[in-house]
């Protein structure tokens, strides 16, 4: 009798096992608890976010500007945290500023995750492309060690090794999508940095953001589940 009640369990266990997550904004009616947080040097700031009702990639979207030094991250909510190694994060960027120098700096991050301790950032290349212009530009990446840009400096190409990203994916804490494409603002000490010569003004828009687990359970699984319970509750009851 007890191995039937090792195969119940090890078909329970085989079924509802691995970390299952799907978040998701649209920003059609609110901002849906997104803010704003600054990360870097010298001083930074920025206005924000304010969810816009249509232009977005789909209907509404979230707006926020840049207007100090330091790296500007739109930061998604409370409740996107946990186990997040192996899923999904994709979402959609625009430039909303005409006369910004688009992606000036190089390299530049584009997501950034913690888990409290380490600082994770990965850095834009071909998977991450940021904004292309003025439009709507797609971004995907999957949270794993497989990623080889990440680097635990925002302004560095050094990668932490395979442990540490799987480490801080696996207890993240806090996720944030850059908004943030030149150096300098207007007004800067230093004067603006656009090599266009134009305004250096981040405003940045974000639309479809998704964060979702590598496997969703079917409904077959889910009454695989249901049967394995069943099953068990059956012998327990048999038993007594």
């Amino acid at each position: 009798m007890l191995p039937r009640v090792l195969a119940v369990m090890m078909i329970v266990g085989a079924a509802a096992s691995g970390a299952v997550f799907s978040f998701s904004s649209s920003f059609e009616t609110g901002t849906e608890g997104w803010t704003i947080k600054t990360y870097g040097y010298m001083s930074a700031g920025g206005t924000g976010p304010a969810q816009v009702a249509s232009g977005g990639y789909s209907g509404g979207y979230l707006q926020t500007e840049d207007t100090m030094d330091g790296f500007l991250f739109f930061i998604a909510p409370v409740t996107w945290v946990g186990n997040l190694y192996g899923g999904t994060l994709s979402f959609y960027l625009r430039n909303e500023n005409p006369g910004n120098y688009s992606l000036g700096v190089s390299p530049q991050p584009v997501l950034w995750v913690t888990d409290g301790t380490t600082n994770l950032f990965a850095l834009r290349g071909g998977t991450l492309p940021g904004v292309t212009g003025t439009a709507w530009t797609a971004n995907s990446v999957i949270l794993d060690g497989s990623f080889s840009n990440w680097s635990t400096n925002p302004s560095s190409l050094v990668a932490p090794g395979v442990g540490v990203v799987s480490s801080v994916l696996s207890s993240v804490t806090q996720v944030g999508i850059l908004a943030d494409w030149v150096w300098r603002y207007n007004g800067h000490p230093s004067g603006c940095n656009n090599p266009l010569g134009s305004s250096c003004v981040d405003i940045t828009g974000l639309d479809e953001v998704r964060l979702y687990s590598a496997e969703i359970p079917e409904p077959g699984s889910i009454g695989l589940v249901l049967a394995g319970l069943a099953g068990l509750a059956l012998w327990w009851k048999r038993v007594l």
